[in-house]
């Protein structure tokens, strides 16, 4: 390998240096150049496009700036809608949920594979009509965790009349649908309460009107007519009870009752009822002389038929009723219990609730469906709490039921409404 001579080094090193020399000048000019050019006002086109590009960026700052504010308000009003909303894009992906919406489903995980998930998808592929929100198909209702909700779908699309995605539309109408089904409980079971003894009348007028004018008068026909319209005027009076019931302005009459006598009359009042479900009704009445109180005797004698009633209606053939009744603290105790189906423990906070029916099966699984619109229970603690005393309930399922009707034997002083 050669040496490189000591002055052709030097040389070397000198034109490094003049090259360096030159390339710094040459680039403090070039930067000189670009500082001259990029000062405004000299008229220099750069100077023009980089003004432009920072408006512009000032300008899209702002328009991002705008949109979020613009969505915060969006969400802030879905938000404070109380009608669920599901926000879907095109491609099926679900964008927003307010708070309603996840209230009235639950748990989001498995929308999709839920039957409301698959109606959704149905709206996949439908067009706008030309409006930016266009409702689609009718409102239709889905049973959802013991909930009834009203759905709507809606097209979403942009100021182009583009489709930009679906919009699901969520609303409670339990209590509607309820009251809907209720109102036609009610208007069925009081047409066949009201066939009964309006038959039975029809038939006793018409068989009186046939006689001759000199026959005896037929006693047992007029018994019957007499009878079936005491079973109208208990309806009608009854009814008009539960709507003051409803409305706070419930009053009874205050007299002398007798509660031996009153059970004794409701018990023969149920005779054939027993015979016809083919169960045994026991009574049982300690110190009958001091079972006396001031009160409604009418009221009362619905109130204990109620809870006769109902014992007789959920205890299969066989089973047995027992009622008990005596003085204790200065309360008339009676009690009702039967070897019946029992209470659901789900349904016994409702128990007294009005037009409240629970769901009654025997042990096999069979449904006891008795006729009424539920309204027994009801009525019985509304005619207890009026008098100033209590109704409750013990219940095991499939082993029977106990309702404890305790009434004072002084009435008191001052009773609200």
């Amino acid at each position: 390998m050669s040496s490189t001579p000591p002055e052709n080094m030097n040389d070397n090193l000198r034109g490094i240096h003049r090259l360096g020399s030159a390339t710094s000048e040459l680039f403090s000019r070039v930067y000189a150049g670009l500082k001259r050019r990029s000062q405004p006002g000299n008229g220099d086109t750069t100077s023009i496009v980089t003004q432009q590009v920072h408006e512009r960026n000032r300008q899209l700052r702002q328009m991002l700036q705008q949109r979020d504010a613009d969505i915060d308000r969006l969400h802030s009003i879905l938000n404070s809608i109380q009608d669920g909303i599901i926000m879907q894009d095109t491609e099926g992906r679900v964008l927003m949920t307010n708070p309603a919406a996840q209230l009235l489903l639950g748990n989001m995980k498995y929308f999709w594979q839920s039957e409301l998930g698959i109606w959704f998808q149905r709206f996949r592929e439908f067009t706008s009509d030309g409006t930016e929100v266009a409702l689609v198909g009718r409102s239709e209702r889905f049973e959802i965790q013991d909930k009834i909700l009203a759905v709507q779908m809606a097209i979403v699309s942009d100021s182009e009349n583009h489709r930009i995605g679906t919009l699901m539309i969520l609303r409670d109408v339990t209590r509607d649908a309820l009251a809907e089904r209720l109102k036609n409980n009610i208007i069925t079971t009081i047409s066949h309460e009201l066939k009964t003894p309006m038959n039975v009348m029809r038939i006793a007028s018409e068989i009186l009107l046939s006689q001759p004018t000199d026959a005896p008068p037929n006693r047992k026909m007029l018994e019957k007519l007499s009878k079936n319209i005491d079973v109208l005027d208990r309806m009608i009076i009854e009814l008009l009870d539960i709507s003051e019931m409803s409305s706070g302005s419930f009053d009874i009459h205050r007299a002398p009752v007798n509660i031996e006598a009153l059970i004794e009359d409701v018990v023969i009042s149920f005779k054939a009822d027993v015979l016809k479900a083919k169960l045994e009704v026991h009574q049982m009445v300690r110190s009958s002389n001091k079972l006396q109180l001031v009160g409604d005797a009418p009221r009362l004698k619905w109130a204990v038929g109620h809870l006769l009633r109902n014992a007789i209606s959920y205890t299969e053939p066989g089973g047995t009723i027992r009622l008990a009744a005596k003085l204790e603290d200065g309360q008339i105790v009676i009690k009702f219990k039967d070897t019946g189906v029992g209470i659901r423990p789900e349904d016994l906070p409702r128990i007294f609730d009005l037009f409240e029916r629970g769901e009654a099966r025997n042990s096999n699984g069979k449904r006891l469906d008795p006729r009424g619109l539920g309204q027994g229970l009801f009525i019985a603690q509304k005619v207890a709490e009026a008098h100033g005393g209590i109704l409750t309930v013990e219940s095991q399922l499939y082993q029977g039921s106990l309702f404890t009707l305790s009434l004072p034997v002084q009435f008191p002083p001052a009773l609200p409404a």
